[in-house]
């Protein structure tokens, strides 16, 4: 899906509990910048449709950008936070963790927590429109870069 279109996975979420969407990056194209954003998207909002950095209805992580190493939190089409100074690269396991009941969608790098540059962990509150018509999306933004939905799980309470 390169050059700001959206993928999504209509169909695949639960509209309750939490859960967690795990994607691979396989590769990032040669000279990329601000390439790879994950996170989850509302079905009514169609951002399959949607072109762009940050579509509305979308709660997302930009997580590499080459050129300034500060990758960005998107939520409903604005940027909510910048400057995260975590990076995704070829092998890196990207985890997406929503929580339908609590309106939140966090992420994970390599197992670890992606934190502001003060250290705080980085969640998104979902707007109560949007709660419980939430689906994966994903935008890989120049070719040969290469993204994988490995798995969508259930997380224990």
């Amino acid at each position: 899906c390169d050059s700001y279109r959206w993928a999504t996975g209509a169909g695949t979420l639960p509209a309750q509990g939490k859960y967690r969407l795990r994607y691979r990056v396989d590769r990032i194209g040669s000279g990329a910048d601000g390439d790879i954003a994950v996170g989850v998207a509302s079905r009514a909002a169609r951002v399959e449709d949607q072109s762009g950095h940050s579509p509305k209805g979308c709660y997302c992580w930009q997580s590499y950008r080459k050129r300034t190493g500060k990758n960005r939190l998107y939520a409903d089409g604005s940027i909510v936070q910048d400057r995260i100074p975590q990076l995704s690269r070829e092998g890196s396991t990207i985890e997406v963790i929503v929580d339908q009941d609590a309106s939140t969608v966090e992420f994970r790098l390599d197992g670890a927590p992606v934190v502001d540059k003060g250290g705080a962990a980085c969640k998104l509150t979902v707007k109560p429109e949007h709660k419980r018509d939430l689906t994966p999306a994903a935008c890989v933004w120049y070719p040969g870069s290469a993204l994988t939905l490995v798995a969508v799980e259930a997380v224990a309470r």
